[in-house]
């Protein structure tokens, strides 16, 4: 059979994995899913599903595409997304996106149908849009399959993918009329018929639903029943020629198959990244949704009017699995800057956003927008300025914990318009850190002269144009703690920062003010020439001094954008520079004279230059752009950057230095680069290029991250226009770009440096059904080993095995230990999952009357139904006898129950109007048919003068009447016989004629 095809790619969800190299990955489960709306969404919409042209709505009654216009998009982001540090990006009258909406309405449908998802996917969503806690919806479901059951009567339609493929079927069941089944296109500029194929144009793209078949199941052969469309005023029906047998089932199974030149709503680009403690990956962009047309036909709308929201996607720790995925935004455009995980697995987001109704908690430190002036960034609109944001969601995504506005009456937040716009990107910097009581900082940007600093701060007015800014939140986001402008009279911007076990805060970032605040006795306290100079400060725990404070650089462009502390509390700062020659090569016996990097350390009192190296081709200028940076436990280094000469009109990474054992030894100049170096930068120990041959891979803002151990979750904005080819692992979630332009991927790469490293994995699987046995693999390079099981238990096995007999979430720890290596100790974590298996009792087997039903309730035990019918419900009526399963599925555990159904007949009886006894005694004169569906049977029988002969009660005397010899005379005899059953009751008047 041919089925309905919609022929679309969708939004690439990206990769985490353990491996030592890791990379964007293809979803083996495919890319089209059907999301079901949890009133996150408009209340016409049952299930959305986005596509690479744009969006599907199921609807009770009907089916709308949403499509753009893919150049529109690609104009605006993408191939074009070159961009030098002397652009002003695009103007908002550049980024007008075509579109066009049509409906296929569902016409005179039976008012029994239902529709329902089955064959759900693994994972889940998150919706945190708008300020209304009623559309914010958690755990929402994707499926694979959606049913419209019983549309018409006897028929169903069923929409499901195949690979990467929309498709849908109709099923006739026996007693169906498929003159019954009308389509009517509404909001399309033509439908039309072509050599049997239904064309439908709109204004951006042509859909082609190709001529449809139908078949019939003979047995296991396939019969095939000629079929094809009725077109008439726009309203779609289907004839069969020759006719078919509708006492068989029939199923229409047409192809539709668009090919178009819209844009996808799942573009979404890469800003940030992170991890949590058991090694999960979290990637940070935004993604432009396609919202709900509010009528059908062609439409425009403008380029970041509201439907960029922030999208984050959480991945297990071998990134084949994603976990959940949320939207965080508001009725404007939102931008992350910057990710972290606090002690408690919750995940912190902070950037900007323009949306006077973005979602924040009852309790927020800031609960009203505050604004500013309109301004485009990155073909971006804000309309009524920004604001900071900070949000605490919970580690499964269900609930937005926290969450408040930041900012002044002035743009918060946005590195932009700025002379400090040297890359492409630097307009969303700034970073977000905790404490280790989880209380929150905060560095970025603000042009609010009123913004909210605290009466205690060290610097509590501006000093005019954009400054930097600083403050600190508590754990909850109730309360600023301290809060402080950082700035002198020019532009300024903090873009790192981090804290020390003492909570001193440090902070970096770039100035061009000759009048930067900074402290007697440091490296310099005058600006240092050139456009911009870096700066590094030195802020007291309780917010109220600056401790110490520099410039940093030289009489060129220099800017530092990332900071760490080592083991010894030394300043390690990682930046840019045009300055030539040596300027930045002290102490270092591994360095690059003309190197456009520079990574300097410094004393913590900012007065002594330990010292500092430059790296880069050599040519005098910058080649990439900072995206992560670490000190570890064995105080190596590491970065990592994005070199794009076609995106940012200067640099690359062609001609920076790899090392023998490079990931990828060559590049196309627009890929990301990956360095470690020695502690004290006396050799280079890996590098390697990272990236796609054919596209300008980078990120469009925010921060990536490392963690203690030196592996790197590095957020990418890859394949932009529709490239394929960024290098992803086997198993990975999408080994694919879904979309015709940007995928955020997401790399997770172990550089695997000569130390302690605890590494466990788990076999055959970390869930599974209670109780749940586990073998627990170490493939750590320690000596001794500490395992902790998370229920109480603790083994020091190298590779031990353990039950969980109760249903739970178990964090395993383990330690693995080696005293003449660096770090000495490194922990491991891994997440058990011992899923409960579901209880389904569907309880006795039951009788029922003909005509009757019966509701079958397999409870709410499990994620997933499946029963002998076909049903995916977790109630269904039946009417018919039979035997009857259920199958309830929770995960990975299932259980099974049964219920037979049997119809207790009507009553049935047999009375002889004649009788001829046999012999002498008188038998079975009353006969009844079916005594055992009899419950009651009671009667009396009349001589011919009335005269009462015989009676029954309660059938005492069996089912059978007899008269016995005493009564036996030949004549009539009239009866009153009553039979009953638990169906209902019955009365008989009659005679009967004995004769002998």
């Amino acid at each position: 059979m041919k089925k309905i095809i919609l022929s679309a790619f969708v939004l690439c969800s990206v990769l985490l994995t353990e491996s030592v190299f890791a990379q964007a990955q293809k979803n083996t489960e495919g890319s089209i899913e059907f999301i079901e709306n949890k009133n996150q969404w408009d209340d016409k919409i049952l299930f959305k599903s986005d596509i690479n042209c744009g969006a599907v709505f199921l609807e009770k009654k009907g089916i709308t595409f949403l499509f753009k216009n893919v150049s529109d998009l690609i104009k605006i982001h993408g191939i074009k997304h070159k961009h030098s540090k002397n652009d002003n990006h695009s103007e908002a009258s550049d980024n007008i996106v075509r579109c066009h909406a049509y409906k296929m309405n569902f016409l005179n449908t039976g008012s029994e149908t239902t529709v329902v998802g089955s064959v759900p996917n693994k994972g889940y969503f998150n919706y945190f849009i708008g300020n209304d806690k009623a559309h914010w919806a958690s755990r929402v479901k994707s499926f694979q399959k959606v049913t419209y059951k019983n549309l018409y009567d006897y028929t169903d339609l069923i929409i499901y993918r195949n690979n990467e493929n929309l498709k849908y079927d109709i099923v006739l069941h026996p007693g169906a009329n498929p003159q019954d089944i009308g389509f009517q296109y509404e909001g399309a500029e033509k439908t039309s018929l072509l050599n049997g194929n239904l064309v439908i144009k709109t204004s951006v793209n042509e859909v082609t639903e190709l001529s449809p078949e139908a078949y019939q199941m003979n047995g296991k052969e396939r019969v095939v029943i000629p079929c094809r469309f009725n077109l008439k005023d726009n309203l779609l029906s289907f004839e069969f020629p020759s006719g078919y047998d509708n006492t068989k089932e029939l199923v229409i199974d047409p192809v539709l198959v668009f090919s178009t030149y819209s844009g996808s709503s799942a573009d979404n680009w890469g800003f940030t990244a992170t991890f949590d403690s058991i090694g999960s990956g979290y990637s940070g962009g935004i993604a432009f949704g396609s919202g709900y047309p509010s009528s059908t036909g062609a439409f425009q709308t403008t380029f970041g009017s509201g439907d960029c929201d922030v999208a984050i996607i959480k991945y297990d720790s071998a990134g084949t699995q994603r976990l959940w995925a949320s939207y965080l935004g508001g009725s404007s455009s939102e931008l992350p800057h910057s990710m972290i995980v606090n002690s408690a697995n919750e995940l912190l987001v902070f950037g900007t956003t323009g949306s006077s109704n973005f979602p924040v908690s009852y309790d927020a430190y800031d609960q009203s927008y505050n604004g500013g002036n309109m301004l485009t960034y990155d073909g971006i609109s804000f309309f009524s300025g920004s604001d900071i944001f900070i949000s605490k969601i919970k580690s499964d995504g269900t609930q937005l914990i926290a969450s408040t506005f930041v900012g002044g009456s002035a743009n918060d937040g946005l590195n932009y318009p700025s002379a400090l716009c040297f890359n492409y990107a630097d307009g969303a910097r700034g970073e977000i850190m905790v404490d280790n009581a989880d209380n929150v900082y905060i560095g970025s940007t603000t042009n609010s002269s009123d913004f909210p600093v605290t009466s205690g701060g060290f610097q509590q007015t501006s000093a005019g144009g954009q400054e930097g800014v600083v403050f600190k939140m508590n754990s909850d986001l109730t309360t600023m703690l301290w809060g402080s402008y950082l700035g002198g009279t020019g532009s300024d911007a903090v873009f790192g920062i981090c804290v020390d076990p003492a909570n001193t805060t440090y902070v970096t970032g770039g100035t061009n003010s000759q009048d930067f605040p900074t402290t007697p006795g440091v490296l310099n306290t005058s600006f240092m020439g050139g456009t911009i100079d870096g700066f590094i400060s030195k802020i007291s725990a309780d917010g109220s001094s600056l401790v110490k404070s520099t410039y940093y650089g030289s009489d060129s462009y220099d800017q530092s954008f990332f900071i760490n502390n080592d083991n010894a509390g030394n300043v390690v700062i990682f930046g840019q520079t045009e300055a030539p020659g040596n300027t930045f090569i002290y102490n270092a016996s591994w360095a690059t004279p003309n190197g456009g990097q520079f990574i300097s350390k410094i004393n913590p009192d900012l007065n002594n230059l330990i010292w500092s190296t430059a790296f880069g081709n050599g040519n005098g200028t910058p080649d990439i752009s900072p995206t992560a940076f670490l000190v570890d436990i064995c105080n190596y280094i590491y970065l990592s950057g994005w070199g794009g000469s076609s995106i940012n009109g200067f640099g690359g990474t062609a001609g920076l230095p790899i090392t023998n054992n490079a990931y990828q030894t060559t590049t196309d100049n627009n890929d990301f680069y990956f360095l470690v170096m020695n502690n004290d930068a006396s050799a280079l120990l890996y590098a390697s290029y990272f990236g796609s041959m054919l596209s300008a891979d980078h990120v469009d803002g925010g921060t990536s991250r490392f963690d203690k151990n030196g592996r790197i979750y590095q957020s990418v904005c890859a394949g932009c226009g529709g490239d394929d080819n960024f290098p992803t692992t086997p198993g990975a979630w999408s080994q694919t770009n879904n979309s015709t332009n940007c995928n955020n991927a997401l790399i997770k790469f172990n550089f695997e440096l000569n130390k302690v490293k605890s590494d466990a994995n788990i076999a055959p699987s970390d869930t599974g059904c209670a109780p749940l046995s586990v073998n627990f693999i170490n493939n750590s390079n320690a000596v001794n080993y500490v395992w902790d099981f998370g229920d109480g238990t603790q083994s020091t096995l190298v590779n031990p095995s353990h039950t969980y007999p109760n249903p739970g979430s178990y964090v395993v720890s383990l330690i693995a230990i080696d005293s003449i290596k660096c770090n000495i100790a490194d922990t491991a974590y891994l997440l058990i999952n011992s899923i409960p298996v579901p209880v389904v009792n569907l309880g006795a087997d039951q009788k029922i009357c003909r005509g009757q039903n019966v509701v079958l309730d397999a409870g709410n035990a499990g994620s997933s139904f499946l029963w002998s019918n076909g049903a995916v419900s977790q109630v269904i009526n039946v009417a018919d006898s039979g035997y009857y399963w259920v199958k309830v599925t929770n995960g990975p555990c299932e259980t099974t129950d049964t219920m037979a159904i049997d119809i207790t007949e009507e009553i049935k009886y047999t009375i002889p109007n004649v009788f001829t006894p046999n012999g002498d005694l008188i038998n079975d004169l009353f006969k009844v048919e079916s005594p055992s569906e009899i419950s009651e049977f009671n009667g009396t029988v009349f001589n011919r003068w009335g005269k009462k002969v015989y009676e029954w009660s309660d059938a005492t005397q069996g089912w059978d009447g007899r008269i016995d010899n005493a009564f036996a005379a030949e004549g009539v005899y009239y009866y009153i016989v009553t039979f009953k059953n638990d169906c209902g009751e019955v009365e008989n008047h009659g005679t009967v004629t004995l004769m002998k």
